[in-house]
């Protein structure tokens, strides 16, 4: 394994040597919701080749920040997870979620917005416990689930049996909810999000997420 190197005393320097290269953090920012199979990675991160892919993987492994897995049983097949060393990463990408939202460049139409990346916005939001509550998204034909009121919110994709709360509509209208660019209210007036389930369980989404209480 070759890596070039800034050749600087300086742990800054240090980390990007490891982590600097295009790609690296968006393919250790798909893997901190779970594991991944090759082909789900390529569909997830458009505008990657699948040689240089496989080139990032490599060398993630080789520097004990992901590591390969053979699942057995229905899901059987091969997947990529990130280490211990790996999810250490999570509040460098979380600062770096914070100052993209606030200082990132605007969106533009050619962006692309994979509903699986919202999983990882929520565990950026995700201020403190309060009541549990498993939580549904589902956004076109995908579902997505995570339960609040643990010290960390533990999101997947797939779709709960019995969802406290099920909120669905598009990635576009989830975006603006968790971006706070438009209420819940405002959301679900303009019948750009539907949300069925308990009171209790909406208030303590809303609340867990920083946002404004559930009408």
């Amino acid at each position: 394994m070759s890596i070039r190197s800034y050749h600087q005393i300086c742990s800054v320097a240090r980390a990007l040597d490891l982590i600097g290269e295009r790609w690296t953090m968006l393919i250790v920012r798909d893997l901190m919701i779970g594991p991944m199979r090759y082909s789900e990675l390529l569909a997830s991160l458009p505008g990657i080749t699948t040689n240089l892919l496989a080139k990032r993987l490599r060398t993630l492994q080789d520097l004990g920040i992901l590591e390969k897995k053979e699942e057995e049983g229905p899901l059987k097949g091969n997947f990529y997870a990130l280490t211990e060393k790996g999810r250490a990463l999570e509040p460098v990408l979380k600062a770096l979620g914070d100052w993209g939202l606030h200082h990132g460049r605007p969106p533009s139409e050619k962006d692309q917005l994979n509903p699986r990346w919202l999983l990882f916005f929520l565990r950026r939001l995700y201020k403190k416990p309060g009541k549990k509550a498993l939580i549904e998204f589902r956004i076109q034909d995908r579902s997505f689930q995570f339960q609040i009121g643990g010290a960390q919110i533990e999101a997947l994709e797939g779709h709960p049996l019995s969802p406290d709360l099920k909120i669905e509509g598009s990635a576009q209208a989830f975006m603006a909810l968790l971006a706070g660019e438009k209420s819940f209210a405002d959301l679900v007036s303009a019948k750009k999000l539907r949300a069925e389930g308990e009171k209790g369980a909406k208030k303590a989404f809303l609340e867990a997420m920083g946002k404004a209480k559930a009408p």
